[in-house]
């Protein structure tokens, strides 16, 4: 099978697509993935007119103290107006 890579071996051009994605200084997937289903979970809880005030403030504000890491800045305006209406305690 021939390559049109110019008599360079197509592994080559793999690892040089390949290392960006493996070393790329960007927000930890697993972390941010964890923010947004907690997140996710908060807004969930605020759409429950039976859920008591304090469940769902104690759930915003956990999400702003262990949650933001590579979250956007209008989640955590959210999260902190969210705290607000809420009544932080």
């Amino acid at each position: 099978m021939k390559f049109a890579t110019r008599g360079h071996h197509p592994a080559a051009w793999f690892s040089l697509v390949a290392l960006p994605l493996t070393t790329s200084c960007g927000a930890n997937i697993q972390a941010v993935y964890e923010g947004d289903v907690r997140f996710e979970h908060c807004m969930a809880l605020d759409l429950q007119p039976e859920m008591r005030t304090e469940v769902r403030r104690d759930c915003w504000r956990e999400w702003t103290a262990h949650y933001t890491y590579g979250q956007t800045r209008d989640r955590i305006v959210h999260a902190s107006q969210r705290l607000d209406a809420l009544g932080r305690n």
